[in-house]
């Protein structure tokens, strides 16, 4: 099929006729035609194929592009577009920030539509052909809701998805303090009054991660709602870690003592330590101790994450401990004490068996 000179173009927008500047984009070359009263007369413009490569409509301040728009065979082609407005909101009525939508027309050859839209902004919209759509939220980068729509008119599609505002109070932390969420979202909670907040989490389970001081804990949540959670550190286990003799290549012992809130030392508390080769499990002693010996390797950083559980308290702290060289250069000396020794009692072994020769004849 061809488009010959006198094939006409009419467009609607909303069942309006519309008035503006019209782009065709058609074997690599550009073609503008003024659009009157929704008409556009397509003349020095052809296509075999019966689609137009690429339809740029501007309309005042719009901007709408369409990619491989069907065109008829007789002399005339109306081409509807409608406007489709989104409302997207959380599972309680609130507006959702951070989010995305991607919009698919049920035709696999058309090309997909990303938007980023704000919500509750009247001037967010795309405007679209008829047709049927598939259309996914994405929060965060999340998916968290796709459905699929109908466009057969001016329409307002509103959307409830699974998400919600993370807020969190924490009680009896040190300072300076640092909260973070890990989970399908990773991210620094901002400090807002005496609440750490996320705008438009995802629901689900994540870790929340307390920094403070030279510690870090990870408590496990659940993020359904968006009621403010709270974290009552006051109830809490005092936790001591250390490393005796803290040396490369040494045999050591690390000792976790954990106290309660008003220092009475905290018996049969389930102990965990990690070394990068180690992992030991044990109970605390009567005065809050546990123990457990290893063998530290070459690390001059040694990463040690030590677990702690008690009732339905438990922490994870994380730390970095600098490890001495001294203990490296006295192993270095004595390995090279050892291979003088071994090449002496070689050399000597050596001259005593050329002098049994020589006496043999």
């Amino acid at each position: 099929m061809c488009l010959a000179f006198s094939h006409m173009l009419f467009i609607a927008i909303d069942d309006k006729p519309v008035n503006g500047l019209l782009i065709i984009h058609q074997g690599g070359q550009d073609f503008h035609f003024n659009v009157v009263n929704g008409a556009a007369m397509l003349s020095t413009l052809e296509s075999k194929s019966g689609t137009i490569d690429k339809l740029t409509l501007l309309i005042d301040d719009a901007k709408i592009t369409l990619n491989n728009v069907s065109v008829s065979d007789s002399k005339f082609t109306f081409l509807k577009l409608y406007t489709v407005y989104f409302d997207i909101r959380d599972l309680y009525g609130q507006p959702i920030s951070n989010f995305h939508l991607i919009i698919e027309s049920a035709n696999s050859s058309a090309k997909k539509v990303h938007l980023s839209l704000k919500p509750h902004n009247s001037t967010d919209h795309i405007i679209l052909p008829r047709g049927y759509y598939f259309f996914k939220v994405l929060c965060h980068g999340i998916p968290i809701f796709e459905d699929v729509f109908n466009l057969k008119s001016k329409s307002l599609i509103k959307v409830s998805c699974p998400v919600s505002d993370f807020k969190v109070r924490i009680l009896g932390a040190g300072s300076p303090l640092s909260v973070g969420i890990k989970g399908k979202v990773n991210c620094t909670l901002e400090k807002v009054g005496p609440l750490f907040t996320a705008k438009s989490i995802p629901h689900g389970e994540y870790q929340l991660i307390l920094t403070f001081n030279d510690s870090t804990i990870i408590k496990t949540v659940k993020h359904y709602f968006p009621e403010v959670k709270v974290l009552d550190l006051t109830r809490k286990l005092n936790i001591s870690i250390s490393i005796d003799p803290a040396l490369m290549l040494s045999p050591s012992t690390i000792t976790v003592k954990v106290l309660d809130g008003l220092g009475i030392p905290v018996k049969n508390a389930i102990v965990k330590v990690k070394t990068p080769i180690y992992e030991f499990k044990t109970l605390t002693n009567s005065n809050g101790v546990a123990k457990v010996n290893v063998f530290l390797g070459m690390w001059r950083i040694l990463p040690l994450d030590v677990y702690v559980r008690h009732d339905e308290l438990s922490y994870h702290i994380s730390r970095k401990i600098a490890l001495s060289s001294t203990n490296l250069i006295f192993a270095s000396i004595s390995v090279l004490l050892i291979v003088f020794a071994l090449f002496t009692l070689m050399k000597e072994r050596s001259l005593n068996g050329s002098l049994r020769q020589d006496i043999k004849i």
